[in-house]
């Protein structure tokens, strides 16, 4: 797919047949592979012609072949000793061949017969319904066309892999093989690269493996060592490999800037103890996963107090709680945006910035709480003693969001917590311009219509 590696002896070649950029394949495969990818070439002996049949651009095969390559490409001639009565059968009329030909014209029309030796059950996997080869080539001639089966040795269950049901492969190549398919198992070593480049989300795996486990299926199955982390993702299973590896040390327990580590998981399920144990083991509350998301992130997203609750008890002292996602949203932001007030008295209680602006708009818990027109969010918040009249990017106050979504209950909460009735957002409007025709809203708000000098002379309603 990108960018193919060396794999463990005489697969590197293959590895880049499969993925676009062939390559010398161990003894006798260069030209087949290159056949299937585009660019035929000699292949082991005799097979050069027929390789070019199949891509487009027939030439001579060894002894009686030359004809029967035209034929198939469109253009029919008479066929050496024999052969003629095949040519006419591709294009119409079927007749008696040369010796064990006469089955083998049949397959390409639609009634397959016994060909002559080796060639019978290559000829049907071509038409539809593959049977053996000549030595070895049976199960892989069935793998391209749709039936995988045993190859000669070691190949039957790579060749289910390509095909759609993977199954034990040579040794090291089972795991690789429902990988590709869907249902990762055990990797081995070696195929970390040759994995980043199929799937395209591309991370450093934790021995090798960490991050690639549930980054590229979403179906978590238990895995090896190493694997800890994504072992029970997704089908809430139990986090006995888990606990076991996190309680080794944290050596093994923080790897690398990872899309979605073990503390992300054990949080995401909320499984307490096992957050509580790698916590207690020092992990890094701080890494962030595809999303720009901590652990925490996660935990008020889910709204799970318990498990914000131990992420914040951390041995490493106090996190960055402004550490903000890829949407520009911090923790508080998220359990603001949960309407959340236990979150959002935990948070601010271990040094949250209740003026914090997230990262789009710059907006304050304030202005979001105002957004959702929630008045029992709102008096919590200004029990906090926050900047009542924070500005957004564009100017606008939380009184500003309040007058323009016509909330006259939201408004009085803002006017009575002080909110400036005069301040101007970058358009010039304040929010009682906002509330022009509203005479709820007007009774709210000074008067800012009278000046003098270009001043305005402020009275109260």
């Amino acid at each position: 797919m990108c960018c193919p590696e060396y794999l463990f002896p005489c697969w590197y070649w293959y590895c880049r047949v499969i993925m676009c950029c062939p390559e010398y394949l161990f003894p006798c495969w260069y030209w087949y592979c290159r056949v299937i990818m585009c660019c035929p070439e000699y292949l082991f002996p005799c097979w050069y012609w027929y390789c070019r049949v199949i891509m487009c651009s027939p030439e001579y095969l060894f002894p009686c072949w030359y004809r029967y390559c035209r034929v198939i490409m469109c253009c029919p001639e008479y066929l050496f000793p024999c052969w003629y009565r095949y040519c006419r059968v591709i294009m119409c009329c079927p007749e008696y061949l040369f010796p064990c030909w006469y089955w083998y014209c049949r397959v390409i029309m639609c009634s397959p017969e016994y060909l002559f030796p080796c060639w019978y059950w290559y000829c049907r996997v071509i038409m539809c319904c593959p049977e053996y080869l000549f030595p070895c080539w049976y199960w892989y001639c069935r793998v391209i066309m749709c039936s995988p089966e045993y190859l000669f040795p070691c190949w039957y269950r790579y060749c289910r892999v390509i095909m759609c049901c993977p199954e034990y492969l040579f040794p090291c190549w089972y795991r690789y093989c429902r990988v590709i398919m869907c249902c990762p198992e055990y990797l081995f070593p070696c195929w970390y690269r040759y994995c980043r480049v199929i799937m395209c989300s591309p991370e450093y795996l934790f021995p090798c493996w960490y991050r690639y486990c549930r980054v590229i299926m979403g179906g978590p199955e238990y895995l090896f060592p190493c694997w800890y982390w994504y072992c029970g993702a997704g089908s809430v299973g139990h986090w006995v490999t888990l606990k076991w590896a996190g309680l080794r040390g944290s050596a093994s327990v923080t790897p690398p800037c990872p899309p979605q580590t073990g503390l992300h998981l054990a949080t995401y399920l909320g499984q307490l103890e096992v957050v509580e144990a790698l916590v207690s083991k020092g992990v890094n509350l701080e890494l962030q996963d595809r999303k720009g998301d901590t652990a925490l992130h996660v935990a008020c997203k889910n709204q799970n107090l318990a498990c914000a609750k131990a992420l914040l008890q951390g041995p490493n002292g106090p996190q960055n709680l402004q550490l903000q996602n890829w949407k520009g949203l911090s923790c508080l932001h998220i359990a603001t945006l949960k309407g959340n007030s236990s979150l959002i008295s935990l948070l601010l209680k271990h040094g949250a910035d209740i003026n914090d602006q997230e990262g789009t708009s710059g907006k304050t818990p304030l202005h979001l709480a105002v957004e959702m027109l929630d008045g029992a969010l709102l008096t919590h918040l200004l029990q906090q003693r926050p900047e009542v009249d924070s500005l957004m990017y564009n100017g606008c106050t939380p009184l500003h969001l309040a007058v323009g979504r016509k909330d006259a209950g939201l408004a009085r909460l803002l006017c009575q917590a002080g909110a400036d009735t005069l301040r101007r957002n970058r358009e010039g409007d304040t929010p009682q311009d906002l509330a022009e025709g509203n005479n709820q809203l007007l009774a709210l708000l000074p008067f800012d219509d009278l000046k003098i000098s270009g001043r305005p002379i402020v009275t109260t309603a």
